[in-house]
């Protein structure tokens, strides 16, 4: 079978079940990810995540390089689960297709590539300070592997710096994830119902996936419809006058600052970022020394 081929016939059965890069989506705690994007994947709409391929695509060179690296580290011997595809026998749709384990210890090992933008999103090594998505991957395959693998490693490398972290299993984080994934099986995943809409650039993407042209004319509103109409009005004219009114604000500190290089006090720190052409207020500045 050619790559392309198993990597599609991967997808596929990926999609037969929620696995541990699904779950922090599921459950609210994915920063690049909504559970209508795994949605949409799941029920076959289109695999979420192509703005995303090239970064996916160094992960996936950079997996075996980390776990040989990690290996020599702490010297141990790191091998593949076999099967390298697992499916839960008591809940069929908890599925995990986790990188390595430690070949004669209970110790399952993730490689994590994150890239130097992500860099401040992982603490100190030898902690389990790691971000939410990663830790909701570790809890849900240290769920999986139940009795047979008491620890999750996860081997993240940051530019050119390899940390290393211990994650211990948490029984009542994995029975809230198992309860909301069991939740979205059952009730979007079998059913094809989609998630509820939100605010998010995930809901947009399911919408244009659901409704991609239209197939019908025009119709006449329903009470319900017309109500959440004026809603939107109101919402984006309310949204109109508090930029304005932020404008007309920001111009009359730039008046009352002058020429001064700046105004301070209790709120922080207001300073002009001039131009030549243009003077405007440096609003990040602002944002640092409210946070100092």
């Amino acid at each position: 079978m050619e790559a392309g081929e198993a990597r599609e016939a991967w997808l596929a059965e990926r999609r037969t079940g929620i696995g541990g890069s699904d779950i922090a989506a599921i459950v609210g705690l994915h920063p690049f990810r909504t559970v209508h994007q795994v949605w949409m994947d799941k029920v076959g709409l289109g695999e979420d995540g192509a703005a995303d391929a090239e970064a996916a695509r160094w992960g996936r060179i950079m997996e075996p390089i980390i776990g040989s690296e990690y290996a020599c580290r702490e010297e141990v011997s790191v091998v593949r689960f076999e099967p390298a595809f697992v499916r839960d026998q008591e809940r069929p749709w908890v599925v995990g297709t986790p990188d390595y384990r430690i070949a004669d210890a209970p110790v399952g090992v993730e490689c994590k590539f994150p890239g130097w933008r992500q860099a401040h999103r992982w603490g100190f090594a030898e902690t389990d300070e790691i971000p939410e998505e990663a830790l909701c991957q570790a809890q849900w395959y240290l769920w999986l592997y139940r009795g047979t693998i008491k620890r999750w490693d996860v081997a993240a490398l940051l530019g050119q710096e390899l940390r290393i972290y211990r994650i211990a299993p948490q029984p009542d984080l994995q029975a809230l994830f198992l309860a909301r994934a069991e939740e979205f099986w059952q009730g979007h995943v079998l059913t094809q119902r989609p998630p509820a809409p939100d605010a998010s650039e995930g809901t947009r993407e399911m919408l244009a996936a659901i409704y991609p042209r239209d197939v019908e004319p025009i119709r006449a509103a329903t009470p319900d419809e017309e109500t959440l109409a004026a809603e939107v009005w109101t919402a984006k004219r309310g949204a109109a006058q508090t930029e304005e009114r932020l404008a007309g604000l920001e111009n009359a500190l730039r008046y009352a600052i002058g020429e001064a290089a700046g105004i301070e006090g209790p709120f922080g720190r207001v300073t002009y970022k001039r131009t030549k052409d243009s003077p405007q207020i440096d609003w990040q500045a602002v944002a640092r020394d409210l946070w100092q």
